[in-house]
């Protein structure tokens, strides 16, 4: 969308966000005084931060509100963003301007004092198929049967000290209990992920005097997930840290940057990657190797080839090598992620998920070229280090997943049948 002149409409709210970023507080300030317009209601902000030009549109996509229009005079811009379609604006009063008190309480923190040991759990045999996150439609469903639209899901801010009251995957291990007695995988985000998507200035700041403090805090409520969890006989804890790739594929912070600007700011490259292995190791620490992985990709919020990051593992090698987990889930199947052999440099006994369909293409691959791709990954590496999976989880988003559940159980049907067919040659 190109810029106007001005507003044709006037808006029912506005607010000036200075030189705040999407990852930085914008986005909860424009949360704020959204939310308490009605449907059709018109927030218009001013900005003086170029990246916001690239950043908000896409956030407006992501979440189904209407970008009406925007103006650039100078330095500064103005956007009118519409909650919701602008379909839905009706004849009718305005709404107050302003925005209502958050009302939020600041609940005490409880420390357990122990943290309970890992119970005895299968190993995950060689060449096992494996999924790597999100499925479509169920986390809309969860949400749906707790009162709580997917669409109003927010970004989550810290306001006060953090604390894990009750487990927080618990329940999705007993559910997949229930239906199978294979060994149970369970995905957490990693502490880099939240550090980043938490910290906002001015915002975070109030709570924790730095972004290292709060990332201590973070390692301690995950430290404490993933014990119950290998205590529960969890065959494989990992941890998600798809913004590793942001950080070495991308540059300055004007940058059109990772899932549409929802993280803050970051140092150079060498700094963050050594703040992520840090955080990493720190939650794992003094637990079994072979029950903790990573996860790491060029995201998944959109089925587009053309706008992921691109780029091979010749960057993140040194912080693949050196976190204390014992296998890696990385993506291989899109040519965004270029060759395999760069593996060959891993230690060897790092086991390797193989992404081996791309869940953002709508076409399902053939039994033979999964084979193709396992074959090549057991002649590099060994068949006991290789493990079978999607690239990348299959939703992401509840209202705008990558892949429809059909061709989620297609690709992972073949996936399957070319593993059959890997283990008997």
């Amino acid at each position: 969308m190109e810029p106007v002149e001005r507003h044709v409409l006037e808006p029912d709210a506005s607010f000036d966000g200075g030189d705040l970023d999407c990852g930085n507080g914008l986005l909860l300030l424009i949360r704020q005084h959204m939310d308490p317009l009605e449907r059709g209601g018109l927030l218009e902000f001013r900005s003086t931060e170029i990246s916001v030009e690239a950043d908000f549109p896409a956030w407006c996509r992501m979440t189904g509100n209407e970008l009406v229009s925007w103006t650039k005079h100078g330095k500064e811009r103005s956007f009118l963003v519409c909650k919701g379609a602008l379909a839905d604006r009706r004849d009718r009063q305005a709404p107050a301007r302003g925005h209502a008190a958050l009302g939020l309480e600041v609940v005490p923190v409880t420390i357990p004092s122990t943290l309970p040991p890992p119970a005895p759990a299968p190993r995950i045999p060689a060449l096992a198929v494996m999924g790597v996150g999100s499925w479509p439609q169920e986390f809309e469903r969860e949400m749906q049967s707790l009162d709580v639209p997917a669409a109003e899901v927010r970004h989550p801010a810290v306001f006060g000290p953090l604390g894990r009251r009750e487990p927080l995957a618990r329940e999705e291990l007993e559910i997949v209990r229930a239906i199978t007695d294979r060994p149970v995988k369970i995905a957490l985000p990693g502490p880099y992920l939240l550090t980043r998507m938490m910290w906002m200035e001015c915002i975070t700041d109030r709570a924790y005097r730095s972004r290292e403090h709060l990332a201590g805090d973070i390692v301690r409520v995950l430290r404490e997930e993933i014990h119950d969890l290998l205590a529960a006989g969890v065959a494989l804890v990992q941890l998600d840290e798809p913004v590793l790739s942001e950080v070495v594929f991308t540059g300055a912070k004007n940058t059109r940057s990772f899932m549409c600007g929802a993280l803050s700011e970051k140092g150079d490259s060498g700094t963050e990657l050594e703040f992520a292995r840090t955080l990493i190791n720190q939650v794992v620490a003094g637990l079994p190797r072979a029950h903790l992985g990573l996860h790491v990709c060029r995201g998944n919020w959109t089925p587009d080839e053309r706008v992921a990051l691109t780029g091979d593992y010749r960057p993140l090698l040194g912080l693949l090598g050196s976190v204390d987990v014992g296998t890696l889930f990385l993506e291989l199947a899109t040519p965004r992620a270029g060759g395999l052999e760069i593996l060959a440099e891993l230690p060897h006994d790092r086991r390797i998920g193989i992404g081996v369909v791309n869940q953002k293409r709508r076409e399902i691959e053939t039994v033979e070229e999964v084979v193709a791709r396992g074959r090549r990954a057991i002649d590099l590496l060994g068949e006991a280090r290789v493990l079978l999976t999607p690239d990348c989880g299959f939703a992401t988003f509840a209202d705008n997943p990558v892949a429809s559940p059909q061709i989620a159980e297609a690709k992972l049907r073949v996936i399957v049948e070319a593993a059959e067919r890997l283990r008997k040659a």
